[in-house]
């Protein structure tokens, strides 16, 4: 199994892998806070602009509710994830309003990562572009208006962090848009929804639960709905 340059994921065999994620997964679950994660896993030894994340959030999550139904929990498991992956370059198909966003920029921090995300709606991207500088993270993130089944052919790869948020149909092509060229060896892929759309994205689960070249897990943090998290293993 080839190692990441960047993240920490692609040093872990299978059943480490699965064990850390899904551990982090029963950690949020529980209730327990990002610092009080960091003290039990050593995770997030630092989440730097954490309180600026938490200053937006109440405001996030009123908002979200009418957008996207991403659960606070969920933030905490995606932060958490990225997190461990340690990624120099992240990439986000489906901005909606930013909140993700948010948490995968505080993830990044630590390995003064990027990322690149990308959303079809015009009056998404410009409140997203607001509260990313509101949160001090323009220069970490860079917002693409557009259709993301389209833009990534001229975006160049490898990412080692993605995730997929957009139309969960469109998980498929977007997959095979990365895979291989685009996701560096040990790439975590996320895509969420994978229980309130299951039907939706039963053809993305089928092929990547299936696929030689990844290991796939499904976690929940305990609220409605969950992440397909893939590793690349090669």
């Amino acid at each position: 199994m080839k190692n990441s340059s960047h993240g920490t994921s692609a040093g872990l065999g299978r059943r480490a892998f699965i064990k850390k994620a899904s551990g982090l997964a029963g950690l949020v679950a529980a209730g327990m806070s990002l610092g009080e994660i960091a003290a039990a896993s050593g995770t997030t030894p630092n989440v730097r602009k954490r309180s600026d994340l938490e200053k937006l959030l109440p405001e996030l999550e009123d908002q979200n509710e009418k957008f996207l139904f991403f659960d606070h929990a969920d933030g905490r498991l995606l932060h958490l994830l990225a997190a461990m992956a340690r990624p120099r370059r992240v990439l986000e198909l489906g901005t909606c309003l930013g909140y993700a966003t948010l948490w995968l920029a505080t993830a990044v921090g630590e390995t003064r990562g990027n990322i690149i995300s990308i959303e079809i709606m015009p009056e998404r991207v410009e409140v997203a572009r607001k509260r990313l500088a509101r949160a001090g993270f323009s220069k970490r993130v860079t917002l693409l208006e557009g259709d993301g089944h389209k833009l990534l052919a001229g975006i160049p790869g490898p990412f080692d962090f993605v995730f997929l948020n957009a139309d969960k149909t469109g998980n498929v092509d977007y997959f095979q848009k990365l895979h291989p060229r685009k996701l560096s060896p040990g790439a975590l892929l996320l895509a969420y929804g994978a229980t309130t759309r299951k039907e939706q994205m039963q053809d993305y689960l089928k092929m990547i639960t299936a696929h030689a070249d990844f290991d796939t897990v499904i976690l929940s943090a305990g609220s409605d709905d969950s992440f397909c998290v893939s590793r690349r293993n090669s």
